[in-house]
């Protein structure tokens, strides 16, 4: 009997020893990535041992190894089905649903685990991403929430709840968590960037947190000091909140640091822009300019493109600002406030190459696309009494007066005088220059005003209503 008991005992030594071979050897295989031999020598171990959960472990690490997701899906699955109690398998049968792309069965599954263990850190960080990918924030909101009750420094939860938060537009909530993972963890410069570019996208926000995301900026700045994008990050800041001379010598010091990226040469070509320095803006914004074309030969920024072409317009280069404009216009075709403030530039750059006629006409389509756009009615008004400069008051055809009259008229029906506009104001060259005519047709007993629009349309006003009009109260 003794003698039966250690053959039992010698033979369970003896499977042990096999299992524990052929274990480390698929362990050997696995630590070398060769997932292909490893389900090879699955194959050739599994008519003995079909019923061992050791396998299906093995074959689920190497499918998942080898990326073929639904493969390891399905042996998790068979797994789980034999042994519905194990927590484990549970948790890689959710992951790897959702690896595998079953979003729903995942989402089910780690919702169950949650009600077992609410506070096991995993399953409720996988669950939060689960609902946020289904667009339902507020859920993961919730849970993120409950882990951080008893984690309430943990970095990454901080910085999901600042997502929830900006994800359902609370700006200053989102802001306040983002700050505080911050400084739990200030070598996490990204941080720093990513709550930056938060409110650079709610400019709203930008006075009550300006101050405290330089802060941050610089603290993180002195912790990676050669960090191009958080240096850039600052620098952009800075010049959103109307810093430029400071938001300069952020980009200056970049440039020095050998930083051409398009980012720097587009924003310090922007701050000298913005502080009139159109000299030294040029070379700045003509290399960035290139950088911002795509693939379809349009600009992608149309900010920088419409400033650049400025720039080159009042350095001398208005043949080429032409370019540039007409370019953005073939592209904005649809959008008519933009189309009108884009004339207005073709009009002031005819103006500078003294091609007045065309700056009318520029200035007028500007008028038409966007009737409120005050500047262009001003510019168009201001040249329209000034293409006959050349030629004596005398040498004015009546076609020529009448254009001259609907320009004024029109000056002063739509822009609002100020009230410390002085005796040289556009108001007062307007109102000057319709009295004349009411003075016209007084000698020739006439009771209305008839002028012309550049199209060529007549209009007739009443005697009294231009005398209203012109009167200055």
């Amino acid at each position: 009997m003794k003698c039966f008991f250690s053959l039992i005992a010698l033979f369970g030594s003896l499977l042990s020893y096999g299992q524990a071979a052929w274990e480390g050897r698929l362990e050997k295989l696995m630590s070398n990535k060769r997932y292909n031999e490893v389900l090879r020598y699955l194959d050739s171990l599994e008519q003995g041992n079909a019923d061992n959960s050791t396998l299906y472990l093995y074959r689920i690490r190497a499918n998942e190894g080898l990326m073929r997701y639904n493969n390891a899906y399905r042996y998790a699955r068979e797994w789980a089905a034999r042994d519905t109690a194990n927590r484990d398998i549970r948790m890689t049968l959710a992951r790897l649903a959702n690896l595998a792309g079953h979003k729903p069965e995942a989402l089910h599954l780690y919702e169950q685990l949650a009600r077992e263990d609410s506070l096991d850190f995993s399953v409720n960080y996988a669950l939060g991403r689960l609902y946020q990918q289904n667009n339902r924030t507020g859920h993961a909101l919730e849970v993120y929430m409950r882990q951080l009750a008893v984690d309430s420094s943990h970095v990454m939860l901080l910085t999901l709840i600042g997502d929830c938060l900006v994800e359902m537009e609370l700006i200053a909530q989102a802001m306040n968590y983002y700050e505080k993972a911050f400084y739990e963890d200030i070598q996490n410069t990204v941080l720093a960037i990513k709550a930056t570019n938060v409110i650079l996208a709610y400019k709203d926000y930008l006075p009550y947190y300006c101050t405290s995301l330089s802060e941050m900026l610089n603290k993180a700045i002195s912790i990676a000091p050669s960090s191009f994008p958080l240096r850039q990050t600052l620098g952009v800041l800075k010049y959103t909140d109307k810093r430029y001379s400071e938001s300069e010598e952020v980009f200056a010091h970049l440039l020095a640091d050998a930083d051409s990226s398009r980012i720097t040469l587009k924003y310090m070509g922007l701050v000298k822009y913005q502080q009139k320095k159109y000299g030294t803006a040029l070379p700045f914004l003509s290399k960035a300019y290139p950088l911002y074309i795509g693939k379809n030969g349009h600009p992608t920024d149309i900010d920088l493109a419409m400033k650049y072409g400025e720039t080159l317009c009042r350095t001398g280069s208005c043949g080429e600002a032409l370019t540039v404009f007409e370019l953005i216009e073939t592209m904005m075709a649809p959008d008519k406030r933009f189309l009108s403030a884009l004339e207005v530039m073709k009009g002031m750059s005819y103006t500078y190459i003294m091609k007045k006629e065309q700056a009318i006409v520029s200035y007028w389509k500007a008028y038409q696309l966007n009737p409120a756009n005050t500047g262009a009615i001003a510019n168009f008004a201001y040249l329209s009494d000034r293409t006959g400069m050349d030629i004596n008051q005398e040498e004015l055809t009546d076609r020529d007066k009448k254009r001259i009259w609907f320009a004024q008229l029109l000056f002063l029906q739509k822009v609002r005088e100020k009230p410390d506009a002085g005796p040289d104001s556009q108001h007062a060259h307007s109102r000057k220059v319709l009295g004349e005519a009411l003075d016209e047709l007084f000698f020739l007993n006439e009771s209305k005003l008839v002028v012309i629009d550049p199209d060529g349309k007549e209009y007739s006003y009443p005697v009294g209503e231009i005398r209203s009009l012109i009167r200055r109260d």
